[in-house]
């Protein structure tokens, strides 16, 4: 293909492909990397890529070149030649389902393109005559830097794919709930849309909070919101619950959203009298001066969670009557002068473990029927 080189031009070459062909930091930039030295070492007149396309249905290798090559499908080297990869092939080697396109190929010679025992790909050239044994060595260990390089851009991807999931479950998850899910699902979806679970939820309230915000600077709001939902958040991720959504001064949480969690309910209820005392214990006030409550009210029940959303924005949430619910209880916090109510369906579950004062049932807002209700004291 090219006149002799000898073994210093050879380990230079090498070097050189190698430094190049690995600081590339995009999958086609790898390939054309790789196709621009096997020109550059080899001299063939033409260099070419069968690289294999793991989106496809049906095992198929696309060619990369400046030319027009049909994919294979089905493609198949015989079992010998990948485990003795530094002996070059050619199509007498290959198999596919349409042997017409496999002879589109003829006069090439590959090295198979190999990444922890599987065929990812083969590089091929084709010259006047046979590589020489430096070159052949050269030609081989060009295809196995190309293997590496782009094996390395797919974990690159992955990795940052990983990254930016950790980062949006951190949004809504606590952070021993994010690696729960990182390590049981790894970077595959984590979360079915649509996946129903009975779970616990919790709406939170700044009683007041409208007429406070109506004399302050914007900023200083913005500044109080902030220490205030940074206090209650880090209470809600200790207790294992999920944040739903910030509305205003509200607050949406879930408890028992991931895993096998059975007891949710008293998560929900031991979270919410923490959030309580840590308010109380910070000092925190409206404007530095004016010291404030909130109320919060719980309900459990079947609810329906995932990605609600399309292509241009999705959220993970909550939806259901059980939601609807728990926001309605929290509503009667107020009317009734307490802070913290529960519903007759989530006291059954947790009442051997609470102090409660019972309530006489209400008609909550939008229903017809009345809804016992208890307000949680303390724990048992």
């Amino acid at each position: 293909m090219h006149d002799k080189m000898d073994m210093r031009d050879g380990f230079r070459l090498f070097h050189d492909a190698v430094k190049d062909i690995g600081l590339q930091n995009d999958f086609n930039s790898v390939l054309d990397a790789t196709l621009t030295w096997s020109n550059k070492t080899l001299q063939a007149k033409s260099t070419i890529i069968l690289l294999s396309d793991s989106k496809s249905p049906i095992k198929q290798f696309n060619c990369v070149s400046d030319k027009q090559y049909p994919p294979l499908v089905e493609l198949k080297v015989e079992a010998q030649c990948i485990v003795d990869y530094q002996s070059p092939l050619n199509t007498n080697n290959l198999q596919c389902q349409n042997t017409h396109d496999l002879q589109m190929y003829h006069g090439f010679q590959f090295s198979p393109m190999i990444v922890e025992g599987t065929l990812i790909g083969l590089l091929g050239v084709m010259g006047d005559s046979k590589l020489d044994p430096l070159t052949l060595e050269l030609f081989c260990a060009l295809a196995s830097i190309a293997a590496i390089g782009i094996s390395q851009i797919d974990m690159r991807k992955k990795a940052l794919e990983e990254q930016a999931r950790k980062q949006y479950l951190s949004r809504y998850f606590s952070p021993d709930a994010v690696n729960y899910l990182m390590n049981k699902f790894g970077s595959t979806n984590m979360v079915n849309t649509g996946e129903r679970k009975d779970v616990s939820i919790l709406f939170c309230d700044i009683r007041g909070f409208t007429g406070f915000s109506e004399h302050q600077d914007p900023k200083d709001i913005f500044v109080f919101l902030d220490e205030y939902f940074e206090l209650i958040s880090s209470v809600i991720f200790r207790y294992r619950g999920m944040i739903d959504k910030l509305m205003g001064d509200g607050l949406l949480a879930v408890f028992g959203a991931f895993g096998d969690e059975s007891n949710h309910a008293l998560q929900a209820a031991e979270c919410a009298l923490e959030m309580h005392q840590s308010i109380q214990a910070s000092k925190l006030t409206f404007g530095g001066s004016q010291p404030f409550e909130i109320g919060i009210g719980i309900h459990s029940g079947p609810v329906v969670l995932g990605d609600v959303g399309g292509s241009m924005f999705s959220d993970f949430t909550v939806l259901g009557s059980t939601v609807n619910t728990a926001s309605r209880i929290e509503a009667m916090t107020k009317p009734l002068n307490t802070q913290i109510l529960l519903s007759g369906d989530t006291y059954r579950r947790i009442k051997s473990d609470v102090i409660v004062q019972s309530i006489e049932p209400q008609v909550l807002r939008g229903m017809s029927k009345e809804t016992k209700l208890y307000s949680l004291l303390s724990l048992e």
